[in-house]
């Protein structure tokens, strides 16, 4: 699978998710996607909602934790 083109740390899980449901948003309107095919996600410990269209690149939000268990998995990241 294709990693995100940026990863953004948020210090809280609820803040990862709101900001990232908000940016979702605000691309939406503004780029006029559809949200079946969003470009943005977020991660945080026991829920993954990851970006589904990466064909113009990604973002994913997520806790510092998150961050370096993927970095662990996979150091090239």
């Amino acid at each position: 699978s294709t990693p995100p083109s940026v990863i953004i740390t948020q210090p809280r899980r609820i803040a990862a998710k709101t900001v990232a449901q908000r940016i979702e948003r605000e691309r939406a309107e503004m780029l006029e996607f559809s949200k079946n095919l969003s470009s943005v996600g977020y991660s945080i410990r026991f829920e993954n909602r990851l970006p589904l269209d990466k064909s113009n690149g990604s973002i994913l939000f997520c806790t510092a934790g998150i961050l370096l268990r993927k970095l662990q998995r996979d150091p090239l990241l």
